[in-house]
């Protein structure tokens, strides 16, 4: 009784974000939270391999910590001199609100966090919810997303490098 519903609390520091992406070259955000996503690690290194002579786009990949050791050296098998993409493997984004002003689309979660976030500041998505989250709730906040247009849902056992680079282009 009295109760207010008001949805997700968000820092000041993500409400106050003014996205300013450079169309020129678009920012693919990748990020499965602070210790990472094993699913959306895999998928953002097969995107290295995959777009390896592209110049006309630049990935940020945020791995999380518990796996930062091996993307870390994943990537330095995978990369070849000739490579031409843009490609930032960060083990934690301390400013994410950073990251969300320059990116063009982000891949991640749907965790309630990351969509009030997603939402609050417009950016775009690939959600990948997390199976077996409680009650389906990733499942669900993807869903309210992609029904307003504002990201499409891939599921987590889809979610290899190749469907997440269709989804992309």
């Amino acid at each position: 009784r009295g109760a207010v519903l008001t949805g997700n609390p968000v820092r000041r520091a993500i409400a106050e974000v003014r996205r300013s992406p450079d169309p020129a070259r678009p920012l693919v955000l990748v990020f499965g939270g602070s210790l990472g996503a094993g699913r959306l690690n895999d998928a953002a290194l097969g995107l290295y391999e995959r777009w390896r002579d592209r110049n006309d786009v630049t990935v940020c990949h945020v791995s999380g910590r518990r796996d930062y050791a091996r993307c870390r050296q994943r990537l330095a098998d995978t990369r070849r001199g000739s490579d031409r993409l843009a490609y930032e493997l960060v083990e934690y984004e301390e400013h994410l609100e950073r990251r969300y002003r320059t990116a063009t689309v982000a891949v991640c979660r749907a965790g309630a966090v990351t969509v009030a976030e997603l939402t609050v500041v417009g950016l775009p998505a690939v959600l990948v919810p997390l199976p077996g989250a409680p009650h389906d709730h990733q499942a669900r906040n993807a869903e309210a997303l992609a029904t307003a247009g504002a990201a499409a849902l891939l599921p987590d056992a889809a979610a290899g490098p190749d469907q997440v680079a269709v989804e992309l282009d």
